[in-house]
């Protein structure tokens, strides 16, 4: 079976078309964990199937290593749209997109018929707690935005929740996040059923200026990624609705390879950045029946 091996400032996705056939992915979802192996597969943060759909130009379903499946995937959907338009699946500019999110809309920079950087409308903000769903241990708040504290290594650490895309909670930090040692935090709050009964992405933030910051993230179902699109995306949303963030400018979110570009828009989020096409192959199946 063809596949392609998709990248987007490290966070890597295997992509399937499944264009021509939605029950394909169905096919696919047992294989997730040996497909995403980096030692004995192809190696991933998971995997992406791409569907037709009768709301938008396609459907994208992302599946987390775990085989867990994701609402949505800033990164992946940057990642498909290059695929689609270079492979010549779709030729649509802007191109919209279904998602567990709702459809999205990428607009793409093109030149020589590659795409250069993407587009996307994240949509809005949500901070309610039955959509996610989360339980605020103690009903606490800062503007709005529900709040809880995590203990770890002698110190009290805050963190903000919410949802754009995907389920986020988020903590301002103020040691280094390039040095933090965030694994073990982040893995303990994502595996916390009583807090979030279907898991959650956490993000750990250093605040530069009004327009930058330092992210890295531990993603559900994932671990340690090295990019999160609806992360990004997120902590931008959340630190302009604290006034930690310029709400009117371009805010650059610096992560471990390379960066993406936040902003807001008629209380609409967008996210910006790059995609590339890493190499394309064939996978037996059969190697995984073991």
């Amino acid at each position: 079976m063809n596949f392609y091996k998709m990248n987007g400032l490290g966070n890597d996705y295997i992509f399937f078309n499944a264009l021509d056939n939605a029950s394909l992915t169905e096919y696919i979802i047992p294989y997730i964990p040996h497909l995403s192996d980096r030692n004995f597969g192809i190696g991933g943060d998971g995997v992406i199937t791409i569907e037709p759909s009768s709301l938008a130009d396609c459907r994208m379903r992302m599946f987390n290593i775990d085989s867990s499946e994701g609402m949505m995937c800033g990164n992946g959907i940057r990642e498909l749209a290059k695929l689609v338009w270079e492979k010549d699946w779709i030729k649509k500019n802007p191109l919209l997109v279904e998602t567990g999110n709702g459809v999205l809309s990428i607009s793409m920079d093109i030149k020589d018929d590659k795409m250069l950087m993407a587009t996307v409308d994240m949509g809005s903000m949500n901070y309610k707690p039955i959509d996610l769903p989360f339980n605020s241990p103690d009903g606490a708040k800062e503007k709005g935005i529900y709040t809880f504290t995590r203990f770890h290594k002698e110190q009290n650490f805050l963190f903000y929740t919410g949802m754009i895309g995907s389920k986020h909670t988020t903590c301002f930090i103020e040691q280094d996040v390039k040095t933090f040692e965030f694994c073990s935090l982040g893995q303990s709050i994502e595996k916390d059923k009583v807090l979030f009964p279907e898991g959650v992405n956490v993000e750990f933030v250093n605040i530069i200026s009004p327009k930058k910051v330092l992210m890295r993230v531990w993603e559900r179902g994932s671990g340690h990624t090295l990019a999160c699109g609806t992360g990004a995306t997120f902590v931008v949303g959340l630190g302009m609705d604290l006034g930690y963030l310029d709400k009117d400018a371009e805010v650059e979110v610096i992560l471990e390879r390379g960066s993406l570009f936040i902003s807001k828009k008629d209380n609409m989020m967008i996210m910006k950045g790059p995609a590339d096409l890493v190499y394309e192959g064939k996978i037996d199946f059969n190697q995984f029946n073991y």
